[in-house]
């Protein structure tokens, strides 16, 4: 999906937004109304018959539609905002094609194109996008945002899929891989942007925890049975409480393996 797509998705979601909360204001009482700050505590008013008239806190029913309605109708304005930039853009914007993916389509253009351009392979990212088993559990532990909101369970994973999203490298986040009778949750299976060949990332986060890596070196023998081997096909970055992995370098990484 291109931006004109995008954009076009977005403006339907923004008109449907707009058209529901215009249908719930108008459920609500429509004078306006506001508030002001009396020492401690606020007093409460709404705008009747030309005048703006006192409501008591016996009236809060009154008091929170009222607020109700002034806070939808701030969100509505917003929301007419968003969807006039859109409207604005798509009105220039006639092709659902920019110039260079119109460019890319032609003839032989792609071959030509690819020493100087990335050119995105959408059955890359429609794989990465679609739902894929995952069941390394312990939901709590997930608790470090990433990009579209998606959860991780280190700060390092995390910064790890914000390089990947930010240079454009389709991934999936503990992908179910069985090994020798073993269930694998490789922190990421990563598919090369230009070959779709696969590559995979593990992170150690907690070196200084022996137990931690004699299960690593198990882990890492099952691999290679398979065809994962590190500085072939798979990616290792370790750290500790004192030395911690950096972004810089998460970058560098990503770099030298995914766009050199």
């Amino acid at each position: 999906m291109n931006i004109y797509d995008k954009m076009k998705a977005e403006a339907a979601r923004l008109s449907t937004k707009a058209m529901a909360l215009e249908a719930e204001i108008s459920t609500l009482p429509p004078e306006a109304f506001k508030f002001q700050q009396n020492g401690n505590s606020f007093k409460h008013y709404h705008y009747l018959n030309k005048k703006w008239k006192y409501l008591p806190s016996s009236e809060m029913d009154q008091i929170v539609a009222l607020n109700k309605r002034m806070i939808l109708e701030m969100m509505l304005k917003d929301t007419k905002n968003e969807l006039d930039a859109i409207t604005a853009y798509l009105n220039k914007h006639h092709e659902s094609d920019t110039a260079m993916e119109y460019m890319i389509k032609k003839p032989h253009a792609e071959e030509l194109l690819r020493p100087f351009i990335q050119i995105r392979d959408e059955r890359l990212w429609k794989w990465a996008e679609e739902d894929y088993p995952s069941t390394a559990g312990h939901p709590e532990s997930l608790i470090h945002k990433g990009p579209q909101g998606k959860m991780y369970r280190s700060k390092s994973e995390a910064q790890i899929a914000t390089s990947l999203f930010k240079h454009e490298i389709p991934n999936r986040y503990e992908w179910d891989r069985e090994i020798n009778g073993i269930v694998y949750h490789i922190d990421f299976t990563i598919r090369h942007p230009k070959t779709g060949e696969y590559y995979y990332w593990e992170h150690f986060g907690l070196m200084s925890d022996e137990k931690y890596n004699l299960r690593n070196a198990r882990k890492l023998t099952d691999y290679e049975s398979v065809g994962i081997f590190p500085d072939v096909n798979l990616i290792l970055t370790y750290e500790s409480r004192r030395f911690p992995l950096s972004i810089s370098r998460i970058d560098e990484i990503v770099e030298e393996w995914f766009l050199g």
